[in-house]
C-alpha cells in the first residue's frame, strides 16, 4: 500500500508541469512597458519592437522610434514627456528598442542601426560612432525627419532627471518632440537634409 502511493505521488509530479501553480503574466505592450519605465501610466503608446522592425522602419518606414533602456535614470524621465506629446499629435505607437541589450553584443544588426543615423551620432572615447540613451528617431518612408539625445550626452552638469527637467526645458522639448511627430505624419520633402535638432 505505502509503494502504491510512492508511485502515485511520482506519477502526479511527473504528469503536473513544473509551474503550474503560477500564472502566467499575459501583459499588452503598454502593461509591460509602465512596469518597466515607471513615469508612465498603462495608457502609453510604446510597443516593443524587434532590432529587424526598427531597421524595416529606418530603411524604408515611417515612425517614432525610442531607443532607451529601463536601467536608465534619464531614459526613465525622458518617456514621460515623449508619450505626453504623441498623445497630444495623435501618434498611436511610438517603436521601442532596449538598444543597450543590443549594443552589448556589437552585432551587424546595431552596426546597421548606426549606419542608418550616423550623421546624427556623437562619437565615443574610441571615436566610434555610438547610439546613447535616450534617443528619439523620426522617420519618414525611411527619411530621419527628426533626432533627438538631449540627455544621452550632455546633461548640463545636472545628476538627475529632476533637476534637468524643469519648466523652460520641457517646454522646449515638448516643441521638439511635437515637431518631429508631425513632420512623421506630414512630411512635405523628405529627400532634403533635415535639421538633427529637432
Amino acid at each position: 500500500m505505502k509503494n502504491r502511493i510512492v508511485l502515485a505521488l511520482a506519477i502526479l509530479l511527473l504528469v503536473i508541469p513544473v509551474g503550474c501553480g503560477k500564472k502566467k503574466e499575459n501583459l499588452t505592450d503598454a502593461q509591460k512597458f509602465a512596469k518597466e519605465y515607471t513615469n508612465v501610466s498603462e495608457d502609453n503608446v510604446f510597443v516593443y519592437s524587434t532590432v529587424d522592425e526598427i531597421i524595416d522602419i529606418l530603411e524604408s518606414g515611417t515612425g517614432i522610434i525610442y531607443l532607451g533602456s529601463k536601467d536608465n535614470i534619464w531614459s526613465q524621465a525622458y518617456v514621460k514627456y515623449l508619450n505626453e506629446v504623441a498623445k497630444e499629435v495623435g501618434i498611436e505607437k511610438v517603436y521601442y528598442l532596449d538598444i543597450i541589450e543590443v549594443q552589448k553584443n556589437n552585432t551587424d544588426k546595431y552596426l546597421k542601426i548606426v549606419e542608418s543615423v550616423k550623421d546624427y551620432l556623437q562619437y565615443d572615447d574610441n571615436g566610434e560612432r555610438v547610439i546613447s540613451v535616450p534617443t528619439v528617431i523620426g522617420m519618414n518612408k525611411g527619411f530621419v525627419v527628426g533626432f533627438n539625445d538631449e540627455t544621452a550626452w550632455n546633461t548640463k552638469g545636472y545628476s538627475k532627471p529632476e533637476e534637468y527637467w524643469k519648466e523652460e526645458e520641457i517646454s522646449k522639448l515638448k516643441n521638439r518632440l511635437s515637431e518631429m511627430a508631425n513632420a512623421t505624419k506630414f512630411c512635405i520633402d523628405c529627400n532634403e537634409v533635415n535639421n538633427p535638432e529637432i
